[in-house]
């Protein structure tokens, strides 16, 4: 959509018109109307943070849409991305050319491993240096919150596409603490009464009501994220 209205220009200490704003506002509208998509939302370049589609393609995985959503051309596309943004050292960081954290590498194995990459498969052994990586500092218990929560759902995600790293403790990690800072004695005797009584305590009666009226706090709260943004939501971070 070629842009026809003028741009206004307006020097220091001259008056601002009337006519000045309505052309820089129809400036603004005709240049967001040709940005809109035809479903009728603005789309984002959002390609920067390394965290994104691993989850996705979990997700997509576990729904058993994984073949029927990704094409061929789809996965080449993906794997020209991922192989693109590996580390030296063979891990993946946060963020494109971010130093490696287990997150990332662990999700961005797990993606090339469950849209059929081999065992030590991938361009320049993607796969094998990445299982190294991660296995050289301890396995993937060593991953922050979000990793837990996704690696949670192994059982869902099956086993054979990633066995053979040492996916220990699994059932544990999303009870255990995020290791990004040292904690002390008090706070980790504090976080494991919590975990240990408070737990147990607030599934019997009555305070299960007041767990069950924190639930749906909380749904109401993703149900009017959802209504709210047309079911898009802000990223797939808050999917």
């Amino acid at each position: 959509m070629q842009q026809t209205i003028p741009q206004p220009k307006i020097e220091d200490g001259e008056e601002v018109t009337s006519e000045v704003t309505t052309a820089a506002v129809k400036r603004s509208v005709h240049l967001f109307s040709a940005l809109q998509s035809t479903h009728g939302h603005w789309p984002a370049e959002n390609s920067g943070p390394m965290f994104y589609l691993p989850p996705l393609v979990m997700c997509l995985y576990i729904t058993g849409h994984l073949n029927t959503i990704f094409s061929a051309e789809h996965r080449k596309e993906i794997f020209r991305f991922i192989y693109c943004h590996q580390n030296e050292d063979g891990g993946w960081g946060l963020y494109v050319g971010g130093h490696s954290t287990m997150l990332c590498t662990a999700l961005n194995y797990i993606c090339l491993r469950l849209l059929g990459v081999g065992h030590d498969g991938g361009l320049n052994n993607a796969c094998e240096r990445a299982r190294k990586w991660i296995l050289d500092r301890g396995g993937v218990t060593a991953i922050s919150s979000w990793g837990k929560i996704w690696l949670s759902l192994r059982q869902e995600l099956h086993t054979e596409p990633y066995d053979e790293i040492d996916w220990s403790e699994k059932r544990h990690l999303c009870a255990k603490e995020d290791l990004h800072y040292p904690h002390s004695l008090p706070q980790i005797l504090l976080w494991d009464s919590l975990y240990l009584f408070s737990e147990p305590l607030l599934n019997r009666w009555p305070f299960n009501k007041l767990r069950k009226k924190a639930l749906k706090v909380a749904m109401d709260l993703i149900h009017y994220e959802d209504e709210s943004s047309r079911y898009i939501t802000i990223a797939s971070v808050i999917k």
